[in-house]
């Protein structure tokens, strides 16, 4: 019997006749038919049912060695969306320039309205006219001969219209008529506290403040300059100071001013309003800035700060980093200079976590002052130099 596995098949495969008769034509066309069909099932390239890798998925073996190449597509056909990364986090950093923060002085809100005709008479008139004129200088001067040397020549209506506008011409670098004669970058032709310098090899704003007696960051200041960055050969605007500082008590006013070296004579710089010691305790007489006696931070050094305070009748402590700190961010400390003062210690000027006391008598004896005045006072005073006077 012959086993299944034992059949002949190998001949059936190999040389049949019929083998050789050939392929029979159905299958052949079943053939071609199928061929073809597997043909249009075939994915394209330019479908719009593209595979992962074009619809950005790129393949790993692309990631290793690159974006794939841009293929021009067809028409009608829309590229796929690139994958939106997640934006870097930029961290904000201190300002590292000197330059950002050296702004201008905000001013007092100043009236700038028209002067009466009838306040324009005498010297007063003539000094406003100058001013109205451009001859700045020459009414400069004039006012300030009225302010400071002839009481009772000014009217308060006048007193306070003179010091607004010089205040507007020494201080802001923004009015439309000139470039602040003390603030801004240019020295008026013909003033004597004013003048330019060229900066030698070897200088150092640091030693030139000890020949001025100005602060180097009030320098830095007014010709938007810093100090690490000062080149041999630049042109820079020096003060001849020291500044000094008179509080009129009755009118809660502190009055800034600089003296012409040719004359002898005050010249006025400008005005800012101050808050007094309660029961009139803010101590009268001639005072100089302490040596050593200024503290107050840096704006371009995250790490300085101001000072740190103790109330002296509570006992309670404020770090100097403390945001409620009463005494702000800047301390000059006074040193008398006459009989009745010279033992005087603990007074000084200071800035307040309590805008609304400026104008009243609410601290303990110190000249208090807004934040934005006190740094730009604190930039102009020279410890040892620069007196402050306070008068009833």
């Amino acid at each position: 019997m012959v086993m299944p596995s034992q059949s002949p098949r190998s001949r059936s495969f190999g040389g049949s006749r019929r083998r050789r008769k050939g392929v029979p034509p159905m299958l052949i066309v079943a053939a071609v038919l199928g061929a073809a069909g597997l043909w249009m099932l075939w994915p394209s390239g330019e479908s719009a049912d593209q595979p992962a890798a074009a619809q950005g998925a790129t393949p790993p073996a692309v990631q290793a060695a690159g974006p794939a190449p841009t293929q021009a597509l067809p028409e009608g056909v829309r590229p796929p969306l690139p994958v939106r990364a997640e934006p870097a986090r930029i961290e904000t950093q201190a300002p590292s320039s000197d330059l950002e923060r050296a702004a201008p002085p905000v001013l007092p809100e100043l009236p700038r309205q028209e002067v009466p005709a009838a306040a324009l008479t005498g010297d007063f008139g003539e000094g406003m006219r100058l001013l109205s004129q451009g001859e700045f200088l020459r009414g400069r001067q004039l006012l300030s001969d009225l302010l400071f040397n002839r009481p009772g020549a000014l009217s308060p209506h006048q007193g306070q219209m003179a010091r607004d506008r010089l205040t507007q011409l020494n201080l802001d670098p923004d009015d439309q008529k000139h470039d602040g004669l003390i603030y801004g970058p240019d020295t008026p032709q013909g003033d004597t506290v004013t003048f330019d310098y060229r900066v030698q090899p070897g200088d150092r704003l640091a030693s030139l403040q000890n020949t001025v007696r100005v602060p180097y960051r009030f320098i830095e200041r007014i010709n938007n300059v810093t100090a690490s960055r000062l080149q041999a050969g630049q042109n820079i605007k020096m003060v001849r100071g020291p500044f000094h500082a008179r509080v009129i008590k009755s009118a809660y006013r502190m009055d800034l001013f600089l003296v012409d070296p040719q004359t002898g004579q005050p010249v006025f710089v400008g005005s800012l309003p101050v808050g007094l010691g309660e029961d009139d305790s803010t101590p009268e007489g001639r005072f100089v800035i302490k040596p050593g006696g200024k503290v107050g931070k840096d704006p371009t050094n995250p790490r300085s700060h101001g000072p740190s305070w103790r109330n002296p009748r509570t006992g309670e402590f404020w770090e100097a980093d403390d945001p409620n700190i009463p005494i702000g961010d800047y301390w000059l400390a006074l040193q008398g200079q006459e009989a009745h003062n010279q033992d005087i210690t603990g007074y000084g000027l200071h800035g307040t976590n309590d805008p609304d006391s400026i104008g009243d008598q609410r601290s303990m004896g110190c000249i208090r002052m807004r934040d934005r005045d006190i740094h730009l006072v604190y930039d102009m005073l020279f410890e040892g130099h620069s007196t402050v006077e306070i008068v009833p």
